[in-house]
């Protein structure tokens, strides 16, 4: 079914019979356009092929934004081939703060008289992650942590990010890119807690949705060990400990003052055996 509207150059009613990817003639009950002049129009789209409006455009030294349709409109234009632009980062911040090219943002546009040249630039929405921390045991109690998303095409403001209440937002990110996420847990909280994971790469995201990136933490269960003498509270030897039917020695070669013996399972262990250096002999287990 053909279009019947308005010629922008001549005014005259006009038949679109082309396709949409080039120039192509206007006709009018009268035959061609006669005025010598042509136009542009410039279409600005999004990933779901939905006119984007207020994007700045650039055409012959005048910049208007497009219209609720997503259309730039250059008339009366000589012919000649213009440079055309869309400049998303100067657009409104409803549109910089949503959108980003990530193709062509300018091309050559030829114009000959009678004629309409249609220019299309097409943009992505951004996307955003929401990277939690969650224990495995289900409590609700959670480690200090930081979080870092990082890319190799995309610079990310602020990538470093405290897990305020064991989370993070991070918006504007591109679903045309990969991520890396790590988590780091606090320095005094690596005794008490482990993570599964330190990061997880190759992450992405959808456009208009938050897409979760969660790293599980496990309780770590641990005891210290120390051999005290009066004359030298930092002695050498070991212990054989003993768990839930499973026996291991921990041994300390340089004299601590405690010895640390982590990734226990939560219950009691058992002191089964104390060396201790020649010439002393085991008191008693405080």
């Amino acid at each position: 079914m053909s279009t019947h509207l308005v010629c922008p150059i001549c005014g005259q009613e006009f038949e679109c019979k082309g396709p949409h990817d080039g120039p192509h003639d206007v006709l009018s009950p009268m035959g061609k356009c006669p005025l010598e002049k042509g136009g542009i129009h410039v279409f600005v789209k999004d990933n779901f092929h939905n006119g984007v409006p207020k994007v700045k455009t650039v055409c012959n030294k005048t910049e208007p934004v497009t219209d609720r349709q997503g259309f730039a409109i250059f008339d009366q234009l000589p012919e000649a081939t213009y440079t055309t632009a869309i400049d998303v980062e100067g657009s409104e911040d409803d549109v910089s703060s949503k959108y980003y090219a990530s193709t062509r943002i300018s091309v050559q546009a030829a114009v000959k008289p009678g004629k309409i040249t249609i220019v299309e630039f097409a943009l992505n929405e951004y996307g955003a992650m929401l990277v939690k921390l969650e224990r495995t045991d289900g409590e609700s109690e959670l480690p200090p942590a930081k979080f870092t998303v990082s890319s190799l095409n995309h610079a990310i403001m602020d990538p470093t990010r405290p897990a305020a209440k064991g989370q993070a937002e991070y918006k504007q990110l591109k679903p045309t890119e990969l991520y890396t996420v790590a988590c780091e847990l606090h320095e005094d909280s690596r005794k008490n807690f482990k993570l599964e994971e330190l990061e997880k790469a190759g992450q992405t995201v959808t456009a208009a949705k938050v897409t979760p990136v969660v790293f599980r933490v496990t309780p770590r269960y641990w005891i210290e060990l120390a051999l005290i003498y009066p004359k030298n509270d930092k002695l050498t030897g070991s212990f054989q400990l003993g768990q839930q039917g499973q026996e291991a020695r921990e041994t300390d070669p340089v004299g601590r003052e405690f010895l640390h013996v982590p990734d226990l399972q939560p219950g009691t262990v058992d002191v089964l055996d104390v060396v201790l250096p020649k010439s002393l002999e085991f008191e008693s287990l405080a």
